[in-house]
């Protein structure tokens, strides 16, 4: 949108108008449509003498304003042109990055409330560059959403899974995420099944994960892949259960395997007693669907005796362990002889700064 004055209060109403009336919900075939958009501004002369120049900075206003969570309307300003080549450039690196196998896995522990036994690991994506070293996900994933990557990435993740699952075969469950655009391409329940055959991988030792904000871009095909996929046999779990718009509704639409309570509500125990409340209301809610709840983010035994409570039949944290590298995977079932407790795995997982002769009660540990 450009305006033809120097004052951004304007032009901000007149941006909040077109949005308002634009995001009103629609009626079509006995369906509620409602859509979401995002405003570009561009002030003349403030922002460009030409029309060429103010569409130009516009467009980059409202790309900006899509990059971030719940901006509607953005206005221009002049650092917006780098922010956009720095993107660029990070999304051709990215791409070269697919292509000279510089993505890899990590992978966090979850653990049974009930035994203290390895449930399974969630493979969490990491890109490691020559030029920038270590970029987080929470940078990357983004950029890979805009231009498309995110489809090829969801490809790589569920190919690798699949030979991870195959090399290590005392691992008992891999649970990877599945973004927004793949989960309703219709290609995706055959690029599954593809790499597990390719793979020779049960599906039982499969989860794929997905969070509400995906189902909700095209509900009805997403839900049609899930059943799919389910209907192979492997269990599709709910990640981020609390942080959208309609949860209970999407429960009622398909019959998840597992919840995932975000993190962030265990994180808020004793500073946030609704918090808490919505976590054991969850957790009952799991209870009562006869489906398990793993808890996300326990970092403190303070949140671990809460979750515990709670009834979680999960567990999942920095507490037990950081993500580990693919490398020390057959360091730690050698170690711990394939049996899992969490007391054995965090000795484990300080085995770097303990010393040697305690590598031994780790052993005694996780045979006992």
């Amino acid at each position: 949108m450009i305006q033809k004055n120097s004052d951004p209060d304007s032009a901000h109403e007149l941006a909040s108008r077109v949005v308002e009336t634009l995001c009103m919900s629609l009626k079509w075939e006995e369906k509620t449509i409602d859509a979401s958009i995002t405003v570009g501004v561009a002030l003349f002369p403030l922002h460009g003498g030409s029309r060429k120049e103010l569409l130009a900075n516009a467009d980059l206003a409202m790309y900006r304003g899509k990059s971030e969570i719940n901006r509607s309307i953005c206005v221009f300003d002049a650092g917006m042109d780098q922010f956009v080549r720095d993107r660029r450039a990070l999304a051709l690196e990215l791409r070269r990055a697919i292509q000279d196998d510089e993505l890899s896995l990590a992978l966090q522990p979850q653990f049974e409330t009930g035994t203290g036994l390895l449930a399974g690991f969630e493979a969490l994506l990491r890109w490691y560059s020559p030029k920038r070293g270590s970029v987080s996900p929470t940078e990357f994933i983004s950029v890979a959403e805009e231009n498309g990557l995110i489809i090829e990435i969801d490809r790589w993740v569920i190919n690798r899974a699949c030979k991870l699952l195959k090399l290590y075969p005392w691992l008992p469950r891999l649970a990877v995420n599945v973004s927004a655009k793949a989960i309703c391409l219709s290609d995706l329940v055959a690029d599954i099944k593809s790499a597990m055959v390719e793979n020779g991988v049960s599906p039982k030792r499969l989860e794929i994960e997905i969070t509400e904000t995906a189902l909700i871009h095209d509900l009805n095909r997403a839900l049609h892949n899930l059943r799919q996929i389910k209907a192979l046999g492997i269990t599709v779990a709910m990640d981020d259960f609390g942080i959208g718009y309609s949860s209970l509704s999407m429960l009622s639409s398909f019959p998840f395997d597992r919840i995932k309570i975000d993190g962030s509500f265990i994180q808020q125990v004793g500073n946030n007693d609704r918090a808490g409340a919505i976590f054991k209301a969850v957790v009952g809610l799991g209870s009562a669907l006869k489906v398990p709840v793993l808890a996300e983010g326990v970092e403190s035994n303070a949140q671990l005796q809460f979750a515990l409570l709670a009834g979680c039949q999960e567990l999942q944290g920095f507490y037990f362990g950081r993500p580990l590298p693919q490398i020390d995977l057959p360091a730690m079932h050698f170690e711990l002889a394939g049996m899992m407790n969490i007391d054995a795995f965090k000795l484990w997982q300080d085995r770097r700064l303990a010393p040697a002769e305690q590598l031994a009660s780790v052993a005694d540990l996780a045979l006992a």
